[in-house]
C-alpha cells in the first residue's frame, strides 16, 4: 500500500508548451518497443498490473517506481526528463530574450 506523504511525486507539466512530457506514455512507447507487457513490467517492479496500468494512464509517478522501471528496461527516464526539463528552461530564455 502506497501512503502518499512517505513518498516523493513527480509531476510533469510544461506551462509553456501545450504537449507537455507524459512519463506514463513513455514508458509505455518503451513497453512497446521491447515487446513487453505491462503484466511483465509489474512482475518485475513488484506492483500489481492494475495499479501499475493506472499509473501509467498519467502524468504523475512516484519517484522510487520510476527508477525501478527504469532499471528493468534499461531506459533512464530521469534523463528523458531532465531533457525536456532542458527544453523547458531554453524556451523561457527565450521567450524572456524576446521581451
Amino acid at each position: 500500500m502506497i501512503i502518499p506523504n512517505q513518498f516523493l511525486i513527480l509531476h510533469f507539466h510544461n506551462y509553456m508548451a501545450e504537449d507537455s512530457l507524459h512519463i506514463g506514455n513513455c514508458i509505455k512507447e518503451e513497453l512497446k518497443r521491447q515487446d513487453r507487457s505491462i503484466a511483465w513490467l509489474s512482475r518485475q517492479v513488484f506492483c500489481d498490473r492494475s495499479n501499475l496500468s493506472r499509473v501509467l494512464q498519467n502524468q504523475y509517478i512516484d519517484i522510487c517506481l520510476l527508477r525501478r522501471i527504469s532499471i528493468s528496461l534499461r531506459c533512464n527516464f530521469f534523463q528523458k526528463i531532465s531533457d525536456n526539463i532542458q527544453q523547458d528552461i531554453n524556451n523561457q530564455n527565450s521567450i524572456n530574450r524576446c521581451s
